[in-house]
């Protein structure tokens, strides 16, 4: 059996820097640039750095741009605790990596700033640069999985990203596509089925064959009583007749499986680092650990202010 090569994406796919990047780019299209609030309602999801850089500054001197961008996220990314591989990324990739896989990068962001972010998570060394695809060899994705094809030469291929765009660039090149859903769509919370299914559908309309359903899809289960039990159960047939199997009654975080300290606070800066800086969700987390030693709480609402 011929292993594929495998050409991953990285934000949303392999990690998540909630912000990080946008904040360091616009930083440096201010600086260099003079661009004020040059990002301001671009949406990021699927595009490339070559493609917003070109939106925002047309026949402007990138190079200077760039190297202060990842100047810029190289210290912000230092400076975050909580950065981390998506879960589950790392024991993939050496997996795959065992059973010989060559795992290269199919990604929108510049060579440089890549290498940032994987190196801060710690999975740089798990990847092979020469065969992969970056920002600087397209402005659409489909020209960057060229690139990336003609580096990898006439082996199978497997694109793997979260975005529509990444399954469009594997289409582009001939490559089967691996889709990582990322989001939450839930009928509890007043969706119609229509819409808590609309990835299936979504996938169906890719011409996906299969699909690995996670977390809270047991709202679909009748016999949970959901959402005031929530219950993952994931069960897997391999094909030589084996059936995989896995069940958690009660989910991370609720009053029977209770997180950390820690891991609060964790996730914690995770969400609030999507609009505040890093030193203020530290801030933030602070006064809360203290909270009983504090006069009033005019301190701590004006850190909560965006």
């Amino acid at each position: 059996m011929t292993v594929p090569t495998i050409l991953f994406d990285i934000d949303g796919t392999l990690v998540r820097f909630e912000g990080l990047g946008r904040r360091a780019m616009a930083r440096a299209m201010e600086e260099v640039w003079g661009l004020r609030g040059a990002l301001e309602g671009i949406s990021f999801a699927g595009l490339t750095d070559s493609w917003v850089a070109e939106r925002v500054g047309p026949g402007r001197d990138r190079a200077a741009m760039w190297s202060r961008y990842v100047d810029h996220l190289r210290a912000d990314a230092a400076a975050r605790t909580d950065v981390a591989p998506l879960e589950g990324v790392v024991p993939l990739l050496d997996a795959l990596r065992e059973r010989g896989a060559r795992l290269g990068l199919l990604t929108g962001n510049v060579r440089a700033g890549a290498q940032v972010k994987l190196r801060a998570v710690g999975i740089l060394d798990r990847f092979d640069l020469a065969i992969s695809g970056f920002a600087e060899d397209g402005i659409e994705r489909t020209e960057i999985a060229a690139k990336a094809r003609e580096r990898c030469g006439s082996d199978p291929l497997v694109v793997v990203g979260d975005t529509v765009a990444d399954v469009r660039g594997a289409r582009h090149i001939g490559a089967r596509s691996l889709a990582v859903f990322q989001g939450r769509i839930h009928f509890y919370e007043g969706h119609g089925m229509a819409m808590a299914s609309i990835t299936s559908r979504v996938a169906a309309a890719l011409g996906a064959r299969a699909m690995v359903l996670t977390a809270a899809v047991g709202a679909l289960d009748p016999t949970i009583d959901y959402p005031r039990q929530f219950i993952g159960h994931v069960a897997v047939r391999l094909h030589d007749g084996r059936l995989l199997e896995e069940r958690q009654d009660h989910p991370r975080g609720g009053p029977d499986f209770p997180m950390t300290r820690d891991e609060v606070e964790a996730k914690f800066r995770g969400n609030a680092s999507l609009v505040v800086p890093a030193e203020q969700a530290d801030r933030v987390t602070r006064m809360v650990g203290d909270i009983a030693e504090q006069p009033d709480l005019n301190a701590l609402m004006n850190s909560l202010t965006a």
